[in-house]
C-alpha cells in the first residue's frame, strides 16, 4: 500500500479531571457519564464470549451501537459541558479551507456539526460507521455528506484493489462502497478503544491521506473514561487511549506501513504537550 509520508499523528485525551469529578453533583456532563457508564454495564451483561476474530467484533460492535443509536442521536448525548472540547478536537486538526475530512467512527454525526462550524464543507465529510443504526441518524442530519457502513480497516482508495468489496449497505441511506477519495485528515474520535486491531486502523489512515495529511485520536471525556470502559466492558471497548510509549512501538513496528510523526500527544492527566518523532 503506498502510504503519504511527512503525515502527523496527534493524540488528545482532554477532559479535565476536575470536570469529570462533577459526576456526583447531577450537573449534564455528570449524568452523561453515568449513562454512558450504564450502557456499557448492559452490553456487558449480555456479552457472549470474547470475540475470537475481527468479524465477530465487528458484529459486536454493529448490534451494541444499533441498540444504542436513540440515545447518541438525542441532546444527552452531547451536554453542554462537552461541545468545548469537542471544537478544542476540530481546532487541534489544523483545518485548512477546501480539506476533506474522514471521521471514524462518527456514528450518529457528533463531531459533524464542530468539522462543518470550522468551515469544512458538507460534501466534504465521510463518516464511516459499523452500525447502521447510528448511519441512519447522521445522513438524516447531514444530507451532503458521504457515509460509509464498514470497518476502517476495509475503506481503500478509489481506483485501489485493497479492502472487501462486501462492505457496507445497499439501502440507499450510506455507501456499499468502501471506496473514497484521499483526505487531509483522519479523525478518530470516542472510537480508538472499540477497535479490533489499532496498528492495522492507523496503517488504514495513514494509506488514505494526502500529502501534509493528519490522523487525530481524541476522547473528550479522557483516557480514565476510557479505562473504565474497558475494566467494565472489554469486549466493546478491548483498548485503552494509547500512552505516548505505546504509540511510538506503533509507529515503529509497524514502518513503514504506518509511516506517521508523532506530533502532539495531551492527557487528562496533565497540562504539558508532549512532542515525539519517528524519523521517516
Amino acid at each position: 500500500v503506498a502510504v503519504t509520508m511527512a503525515a502527523r499523528l496527534l493524540l488528545l485525551s482532554l477532559a479535565a479531571p476536575a470536570a469529570l469529578a462533577l459526576s456526583a453533583s447531577g450537573d449534564s456532563l455528570g449524568l452523561h457519564t453515568k449513562r454512558i457508564q450504564s450502557l456499557h454495564a448492559t452490553f456487558a451483561s449480555a456479552a457472549s464470549p470474547s470475540s475470537p476474530d475481527a468479524a465477530a467484533h465487528n458484529t459486536r460492535q454493529q448490534n451494541v451501537f444499533n441498540d444504542a443509536a436513540a440515545f447518541f442521536a438525542s441532546k444527552d448525548a452531547v451536554p453542554p459541558e462537552v461541545v468545548p472540547i469537542l471544537r478544542s478536537i476540530v481546532e487541534a486538526a489544523q483545518l485548512r479551507p477546501s480539506e476533506r475530512v474522514l471521521d471514524v467512527g462518527t456514528g450518529t454525526g457528533a463531531l459533524l456539526p464542530y468539522l462543518v462550524e470550522a468551515g469544512v464543507s458538507e460534501a466534504d465529510l465521510v463518516g464511516v460507521d459499523l452500525s447502521d443504526g447510528m448511519l441512519t441518524h447522521a445522513s438524516g442530519r447531514f444530507p451532503e455528506a458521504r457515509f460509509l457502513r464498514a470497518d476502517i480497516c476495509d475503506v481503500r482508495l478509489a481506483g485501489s484493489k485493497a479492502g472487501r468489496a462486501d462492505a457496507g449497505t445497499s439501502d440507499g441511506t450510506h455507501d456499499e462502497a468502501a471506496a473514497i477519495d484521499p483526505v487531509d485528515v483522519v479523525i478518530f474520535n470516542a472510537c480508538f478503544g472499540n477497535l479490533w486491531s489499532q496498528p492495522s486502523a492507523l496503517c488504514t489512515a495513514a494509506s488514505l491521506l494526502l500529502p501534509n495529511g493528519r490522523v487525530l485520536i481524541s476522547h473528550p471525556l479522557g483516557r480514565g473514561f476510557v479505562d473504565e470502559l474497558r475494566a467494565s466492558d472489554p469486549q466493546t471497548v478491548p483498548h485503552s487511549l494509547p500512552s505516548r510509549e505505546q504509540l511510538m512501538r506503533m509507529l515503529c513496528e509497524h514502518e513503514p506501513c504506518v509511516a506517521l510523526k508523532l506530533e502532539r500527544l495531551e492527557g487528562a492527566s496533565t497540562d504539558k504537550t508532549l512532542e515525539a518523532k519517528v524519523e521517516s
